[in-house]
């Protein structure tokens, strides 16, 4: 994946400057979607906003990972349970990130243990001056420089 359109990279921006402002809160999918004016309805039940969020996400995640940052989904949760979704945990699974993360630390077995890792790792990385700096702006993206 080379590039990502639009919508992500409003949702990429948001859930970066969120790691930074507010580095102790999640954010749920329908805040999110309401933050970055996606006007999707992520309540109820399976739908096809849901399945839109997660292609949006999943695409996002996919996009840091394969340049060596952290799985920036993470931070986005279910309102009643409080970690991610599925999709979430099976992405980490088809790339890998689950099993590496889990013979490192046995103990990140557990799904809640697991998305806290992984919602701290991509809260540090972002919170880092230098990777915000290098990393904030997309190449050829058309967005602004990260902040001063």
């Amino acid at each position: 994946m080379e590039h990502l359109n639009q919508q992500e990279q409003k949702v990429r921006q948001f859930i970066i400057n969120r790691c930074r402002q507010t580095p102790n809160e999640t954010i749920s999918y329908q805040q999110l979607s309401n933050a970055c004016g996606l006007n999707l309805s992520l309540s109820n039940g399976p739908n096809a906003d849901q399945k839109t969020m997660n292609k949006i996400l999943e695409n996002v995640a996919i996009y840091e990972y394969l340049n060596d940052r952290e799985f920036l989904s993470a931070p986005v949760v279910g309102i009643k349970k409080g970690v991610p979704g599925k999709g979430f945990f099976s992405l980490c699974q088809r790339l890998g990130i689950r099993e590496r993360e889990e013979t490192r630390y046995p103990m990140l077995k557990d799904d809640k243990r697991f998305s806290v890792a992984m919602i701290y790792k991509c809260r540090k990385f972002w919170q880092d001056e230098d990777n915000y700096r290098a990393h904030y702006t997309l190449p050829d993206s058309g967005e602004t420089t990260a902040a001063a």
